[in-house]
This record gives C-alpha cells, sequence and structure tokens, in this order.
C-alpha cells in the first residue's frame, strides 16, 4: 500500500524558479501514485508562514527562514566597525611605518573574508536548515515511509542528514547540480574541505541518490564507490511536446532567447556572430530579428547586455525584453525560426531551458561544452545545432545553415525527441525507483 512522502525543498510552487518547479512534479508524481505528499518548504516574501493552498491531496507546510545569515553577519560586522573601526595607518611599535608595510592587508579586513566565507558552508541558504528539521521533526509524529530532499540549495540536504541520524528515516537525497563541482574554483581551501566532508556524508548516508544528468550520475557513482548503485537519474523532462505555429514567408528570420546570464552563460560571441551574419542576411532580403528575454540582464540589470549590443553595432536588430508571463513566451517560442541556448561551462548540468525548448518543435542553436550533457541530448535528436564554447565561426556557420534551411519542412530537419524524455515518463520513472 503507498504510504506517506516527506518532500523538503526550499522552493515550492508557486515559486516559479526551476527548483520549485521541479519539487511541484516531484510531489504530484507521488501523489498521482497513491501516496500521501507533505511539503516542508520555505515561505515566500509576502507570504505568512503555516498552511499553503495549492493543489488537492499536497499538504505544504511554509515555514519562516528570515534573513540569510551572509546578510546577517555583514550587518554585525559593519555595527562592530563602527565601534571599533580598523584603521590601515596604525603605527607600528617604533612609530614609522605602518605594522605590515604599505601592501598589509587590515587585520580588520582578513578577519571578515575569513568570517564570510565561513557562511558558503555548503552555501548562503543555510537558515532555512533548522526550520526545515524542526517542522520535519513534528511531522514525523505521523508515519513517514519516506523523506525526500530537493537541492540545491545543498544546505537542504543537511535536514535530510539530520533526520536519517537521529531518526532513522528512510531517506532520498536529490541533486540537481552537483554539491562540490570537480574543478570549480573554491572559496577557500577550508570551505571546500569542509563541502567536500558533508557531501560525502550526505551522500553515504541516503538510502536513494537522484540526479537529473547522466554525467551528474556518472560522477555520484564514482564518488560511492561499491555504493553506486543506490544513484538514480531522473531528467526535469519535457513538459508537453506542442505543435510549432506556422511561420509566413517573408517574415525576418526570427532568433529567441529566453534565460538568465550569469556564471558562464556568456552570450558575447554569439553577438559577435549575429552581428557578422545580420549583414549577409539584410543583403539577400532575409533580415534577423533577435529576442532576448533575460530578466537580470536586461538594460539596468546587473549584466551590461546594452552595452554589448551596441558594442557589436546591431541595436536595430537585438531587441532586449524582461520577463513576460509563460504562456506568451511560450507563443514566441513555438514562432520562432531559432532558438538559442547559452550553456557554457556547465559539462554536467542541463539548463531547464533545453526541455522547454524540445517541446516545441523549433531548431535550437546551443552554444555548450562540447563533451557535456547538453551537447550530448541534442546530438542524440539530431536537426539541432551544437557549436562548442563561445567559437564565434562556428557560431556563424551553424546561424547561415539555419537561415538557408528555414524554408525545409519541420520534420525533413528534426528527429522526434524520445518519448522517454516527456516530464510525465520521468517522474514516473522517479516513483518506481525510491517510492517505499
Amino acid at each position: 500500500m503507498p504510504g506517506t512522502i516527506l518532500l523538503i525543498s526550499q522552493a515550492f510552487p508557486p515559486d516559479p524558479i526551476v527548483g520549485a518547479l521541479r519539487a511541484g512534479n516531484v510531489a504530484r508524481a507521488f501523489r498521482e501514485a497513491g501516496y500521501t505528499v507533505i511539503v516542508v518548504t520555505a515561505a515566500m516574501e509576502g507570504e505568512r508562514p503555516g498552511l499553503r493552498e495549492w493543489e488537492p491531496g499536497i499538504t505544504i507546510h511554509a515555514v519562516p527562514i528570515g534573513a540569510r545569515y551572509r546578510d546577517r553577519l555583514t550587518r554585525s560586522i559593519r555595527r562592530l566597525q563602527a565601534l571599533v573601526p580598523f584603521r590601515r595607518d596604525t603605527p607600528s611599535r617604533r612609530g614609522s611605518e605602518p605594522s605590515g608595510g604599505a601592501d598589509a592587508r587590515p587585520a580588520g579586513g582578513a578577519i571578515r573574508a575569513l568570517l564570510l566565507s565561513l557562511v558558503w558552508i555548503p552555501d548562503d541558504e543555510l537558515r532555512f536548515v533548522l526550520p526545515a528539521y524542526r517542522a520535519a521533526r513534528r511531522l514525523l509524529r505521523k508515519r513517514v515511509d519516506l523523506v525526500y530532499t530537493s537541492a540545491p540549495s545543498h544546505s537542504t540536504n543537511l535536514a535530510g542528514l539530520l533526520l536519517k541520524r537521529l531518526h532513522g528515516v528512510r531517506w532520498c537525497a536529490e541533486f540537481r547540480d552537483p554539491w562540490c563541482y570537480p574543478h570549480a574554483p573554491a572559496v577557500t581551501p577550508l570551505v571546500e574541505r569542509v563541502n567536500e566532508y558533508l557531501e560525502q556524508r550526505c551522500i553515504n548516508a541516503a538510502d536513494h541518490l537522484v540526479t537529473v544528468t547522466d554525467q551528474a550520475g556518472d560522477l555520484y557513482r564514482q564518488r560511492l564507490g561499491r555504493s553506486g548503485g543506490k544513484v538514480v537519474v531522473v531528467r526535469n523532462g519535457i513538459p508537453a511536446i506542442l505543435p510549432r505555429t506556422d511561420r509566413r514567408k517573408g517574415e525576418p528570420f526570427r532568433i529567441v532567447y529566453s534565460g538568465s546570464i550569469y556564471g558562464g552563460r556568456n552570450p558575447q560571441a554569439f553577438l559577435r556572430a549575429a552581428a557578422e551574419v545580420s549583414q549577409e542576411c539584410a543583403a539577400s532580403g532575409i533580415p534577423l530579428a533577435i529576442d532576448m528575454f533575460v530578466g537580470n540582464g536586461h538594460p539596468g540589470g546587473a549584466v551590461p547586455l546594452d552595452a554589448w549590443v551596441a558594442q557589436h553595432g546591431i541595436m536595430p536588430t537585438v531587441r532586449l525584453h524582461d520577463w513576460i508571463p509563460h504562456t506568451e513566451l511560450q507563443q514566441l517560442l513555438r514562432q520562432a525560426d531559432l532558438l538559442l541556448l547559452l550553456a557554457q561551462q556547465q559539462p554536467l548540468q542541463v539548463p531547464n531551458k533545453l526541455y522547454e525548448y524540445l517541446g516545441t518543435g523549433v531548431p535550437i542553436l546551443a552554444i555548450a561544452d562540447e563533451h557535456g550533457e547538453t551537447a550530448r541530448m541534442l546530438r542524440q535528436v539530431d536537426g539541432h545545432y551544437v557549436v562548442a564554447n563561445d567559437c564565434v565561426n562556428g557560431i556563424a556557420a551553424a546561424l547561415r545553415e539555419a537561415v538557408r534551411a528555414r524554408d525545409l519542412p519541420v520534420s525533413a530537419r528534426l528527429k522526434d525527441v524520445p518519448e522517454e524524455w516527456l516530464t510525465e515518463r520521468q517522474m514516473r520513472r522517479l516513483v518506481a525507483a525510491v517510492g517505499p
């Protein structure tokens, strides 16, 4: 008989971020399989902690989490510095030179850097762990057959570790991204070592470990050694396969990008290539039109996309937009001739946007790691364009080929995506693999 699942995820619908969408799909999958589903999540901004209404059959407990520890610590340090300021020009005992020389770092700066580095153990969302653990502990008074933690934030898995060690529950830990990413720069050597220790404790203690890509699954099988059989790969999956909207002849060749710009996701190589190809397209009577829905990359945001567009001389071609409602964006994606995907410097991960793109039936231009998971998936279905990280000539060649192929029937260019990649299929696989 199906039992009770306690799902712990810092983000949960109606929060629109990717982690919340994944957690919502997991909750639905267990509910549809007949399980009782209880969720512990963080109260959203402006939300009163307590029970949250969502979908029938899923009980959601929203817990208060307060400000990030990093922000609290920064405020405390500022107050302390106001009371006991650290001066760069503190004289030495002899009174002739600054105590450490001209390049010496003031003691206050070193202490501040050390303290701020510690809040990245394991990440700056540690504030969720204790409220989530306390709420989960109360809920364990009723029978719970499986605790399922969804991360990142990786600190969420510490709540699962506490419940496993202190209460002996059966535990499934989900790692949508690797906790300790190979070759990633460390905050400090100390933080790196502690995070490696915590990650190993979690993956050893968990009864099941879920990843969302094959290469991340391989990474954790290597780290687990003989226990690697408990790793299961469950992709986020394609929500739905929708019919493509017909294009009318004579319209510009439209390219659409939707997603945040951060980390290694850098569109500069694409903009350089587009500047080159747009002149050729205009001369041939097929102008390019590029729409980028970037949210935090909108003019005035953290990434100076408007300056980059101006630098490459393609302001009439590229239009930058803030976020729009999802239903409107879906329509625009289906009307596009080409969808741009940025997936640089994340070989073990797949942007969730890839699945949304695949559901539209529109060709994709992916700028990605040559041997990464994104490139591997797109080569399975063929008809799309994969260019190694930031190769301007390769991007330009792909754009030219996409423009030439626009009038060919979609069925002649793209293979059908495997049905196994549908979210519904992936979630069924999850329940079969880890369900009590």
